[in-house]
């Protein structure tokens, strides 16, 4: 099965040739990769609409790792005890 993407820029540029060597000789990239389970876990909340769910992922980008998975569990946790 082939998955559809609506931003292809980002794979392209993995399948160019000397991807590593122009990604390395690049400043100002930063990619940050999330796991399955974050968005698992993100889907388990009750969103006002799609954009305020959007809003959450993105100020969600600017923690670390641990932070963000921190976060997310205390706002699952608190959000079961409702």
């Amino acid at each position: 099965m082939k998955m559809e993407y609506k931003n292809n820029h980002l794979i392209e540029l993995f399948k160019e040739k000397y991807f590593i060597e122009r990604l390395d000789k690049s400043k100002e990239i930063i990619i940050t990769l999330l796991e399955k389970d974050f968005f698992n876990k993100v889907n388990q909340i009750k969103w006002q609409d799609n954009e305020e769910k959007q809003l959450f992922i993105k100020e969600m980008l600017a923690l670390t790792p641990n932070d963000r998975k921190i976060l997310l569990e205390d706002v699952l946790r608190n959000i079961t005890f409702e």
